[in-house]
């Protein structure tokens, strides 16, 4: 049902003269995409639709479907097919190290890129994808479900114009969706209702990498009309960046084609072809402008991956009433790991509990090799002691793991506490022994505090406290109303998922501490510090 002559029901043109090009289906026609479509829980998307759409303008889009085991089984003789590559991201990593570079040195030799995210924790591909190759990444999950529209400027709502979103009136965000953090290079081109940065572009001289966050839009119970154009200009501004010249959308073609091409584009002969393959940088040159893997990515010397995850438990007088819940979940965490065979492979645990005191509850093993005490409470609360007490046995730990021909990733701290200290001195202990400046293999502290903890307290406990969002420490505080049990059972699934969703980019060779998102735990509210 059209509203206007000549509109759809959503208000966007109808037919394609408003579609990227003006309707030259000639300047894209014969781009070959590749959608690869990671395993997602629902799902699937509109294929036949998708297929329809690009096919009107002369393009052909196969959709893969990554297998539901094991590592992404994306190869370059794969790639070496296509001119695009759309690459829905799943909930967890399946990219190795290898296949991120292999996908830079695609989008490097002229391809083009789009990377299709959702909300937490649809985006696992997605930031490995993004953070290599540009610096940027996703996070978050809010509701959206809501249609944004142009505007002049970017603003909660609307969308701003340009090639992907030109013929769009109206566009859907998506049911619930993440949000693209902004690094140089990455033009926000549209934002949702509550100011989410829904949709982007990446653009330098030779790439053109496109980021969405809600790859809901393309359901078949959600699609729309209003999809058509976007799909349509996506399939054109990502093949081809430089309309005024030969840029890398002309990939590699025939030079004869190539200067047929930008003649018909421009109306003008095309530069020198030897100059213009001259200043153009190979994969290997483009790799140097890619962000770099970074000190927290990398693990020491050669060998097996090793991610430490330190528990720093609070076991005072106060937390007396608690301690069956608290074995009780500790129980069902130790159970939840055990059911993840790769986890025993990458990650090892530890348990430190602390009241006026600390001590190792459990040394650092692996999983399989853990056995749990019943803990008891006493005493009064203080958080030096768990402080140092983890300094000191990391420090052996990581030392010996790495006689051992280990690589030790980046440890992380998870700090449950039911109150504030008795004392300020852990503040010094933190600068002295935790933070950055004396101690470069610092840990990630995330930190869960209910009763009497309060958010002041615990936010001198995150760490760290500079970098972007996925660096960055966190803390948690239980709601008013929620009760102990509730709160551990919601930390326990958390925390299982977060050191499950780790040791998975360990075994992509692409290692990082996926901590929970602020609004991962029901019945808490998180802040970032």
């Amino acid at each position: 049902m059209r509203t206007t002559e000549g509109f759809d029901q959503f208000g966007n043109p109808e037919g394609r003269a408003f579609d990227l090009g003006g309707g030259d289906e000639d300047r894209v026609r014969g781009e070959r995409i590749l959608f690869y479509h990671c395993p997602i829980v629902d799902g699937p998307i509109a294929e036949k639709e998708l297929q329809r759409l690009l096919g009107e303008r002369g393009l052909a889009l196969d959709v893969h479907h990554g297998s539901r085991h094991g590592s992404g089984d994306l190869t370059e003789e794969m790639l070496s097919r296509y001119t695009q590559l759309w690459y829905l991201s799943g909930e967890v990593p399946t990219l190795s190290g290898h296949q991120v570079q292999m996908i830079g040195d695609y989008v490097a030799a002229g391809n083009g890129l789009a990377i299709w995210a959702d909300n937490e924790p649809f985006y696992a591909d997605a930031n490995l994808l993004a953070e290599a190759l540009i610096g940027s990444r996703f996070s978050g999950n809010e509701m959206a479900d809501q249609v944004m529209v142009p505007g002049e400027q970017r603003s909660p709502g609307s969308f701003i114009e340009h090639q992907l979103t030109q013929g769009v009136n109206n566009l859907y965000e998506g049911i619930t969706i993440c949000t693209i953090h902004p690094v140089p290079g990455v033009t926000i081109l549209g934002q949702s209702h509550d100011g989410q940065m829904g949709l982007g572009c990446y653009e330098d001289e030779y790439r053109r990498i496109v980021l969405d966050t809600g790859f809901t839009k393309l359901y078949p119970d959600r699609w729309t009309a209003q999809a058509g154009p976007l799909v349509r200009g996506r399939a054109g501004s990502v093949g081809e960046p430089d309309p005024h010249g030969a840029g890398w959308g002309d990939r590699q073609v025939d030079p004869p084609v190539r200067a047929e091409r930008f003649q018909r584009r421009t109306g003008s002969d095309p530069p020198d072809e030897r100059a213009r393959h001259d200043r153009r940088p190979n994969p290997q040159e483009l790799r140097a402008t890619m962000t770099e893997y970074d000190e927290d990515r990398r693990a020491d010397g050669e060998g097996q991956i090793i991610m430490p995850f330190y528990l720093l438990c609070d076991v005072s007088g106060s937390m007396a009433p608690d301690m069956g819940e608290l074995n009780k979940a500790l129980g069902q965490l130790h159970q939840q790991l055990l059911n993840e065979p790769i986890i025993n492979d990458l990650v090892m645990m530890s348990l430190i509990t602390f009241n006026h005191g600390a001590r190792t509850a459990v040394p650092l093993a692996s999983p399989e090799e853990i056995t749990l005490p019943t803990l008891s409470a006493s005493g009064g609360t203080d958080y030096s002691p768990p402080l140092r007490e983890f300094h000191e046995k990391f420090t052996a730990d990581r030392t010996r793991l790495k006689s051992e021909g280990k690589r030790v990733y980046r440890p992380c701290i998870y700090f449950l506490t039911d109150g504030d200290p008795n004392n300020a001195g852990y503040e010094a202990t933190m600068a002295s022994l935790i933070t950055e400046e004396n101690n470069k293999a610092y840990p990630y502290i995330c930190a869960f505090g209910f009763r009497d903890a309060t958010a002041a307290k615990l936010q001198k406990l995150a760490y760290p406290d500079f970098g972007d969002d996925s660096k960055r420490g966190r803390y948690f505080i239980a709601k008013d109303g929620a009760s102990i049990a509730q709160v551990l059972e919601a930390m326990v699934g958390v925390l299982a998922r977060s050191i499950l969703q780790s040791a998975d980019s360990a075994s992509a060779g692409t290692p990082t501490v996926v901590m929970p998102e602020p609004t991962g735990v029901n019945g808490m509210g998180g802040s970032f510090v």
